[in-house]
């Protein structure tokens, strides 16, 4: 009986723990992430986790370094207030020290829009959902 009950709470539990991002229109703090001036730039980021996080942080550092039109780096580490206008699911990113949900934000504020890695640990997404 007790197998059974934990089994039934495991079941409740996988169902209804699902990590999601801000949803569009969403306006508030994004808390310090990347944020780069296009989705291609922030997606060779995640691609780069794939080879590991010393990877991933050298193509950070080489889109930090490239500046775009106003003189600022294609990609920087911020917290921005912003709305999120749309999202791409990249599902369970390793990060080397440990996987998170990841999804790329689009968001826009008066000042620019770029594209925002929102992550959320699978302990958030437990939380979240309850």
């Amino acid at each position: 009986m007790k197998r059974l009950a934990l089994a039934a709470v495991a079941a409740l539990l996988a169902g209804t723990t699902a990590a999601q991002p801000p949803p569009q229109g969403w306006t508030g703090q994004f808390s310090a992430s990347i944020l780069c001036d296009t989705q291609e730039q922030l997606q060779s980021i995640v691609d780069a986790f794939d080879e590991g996080a010393d990877a991933a942080e050298r193509r950070f550092e080489e889109l930090y370094r490239r500046q775009n039109e106003r003189s600022e780096p294609t990609c920087a580490v911020v917290a921005v207030v912003a709305v999120a206008t749309d999202t791409k699911k990249l599902g369970l990113i390793d990060l080397g020290e440990g996987k998170a949900y990841g999804w790329i934000v689009r968001v826009a504020n008066g000042a620019a829009e770029g594209y925002y890695l929102y992550l959320e640990s699978r302990i958030e997404a437990l939380r979240n959902s309850i």
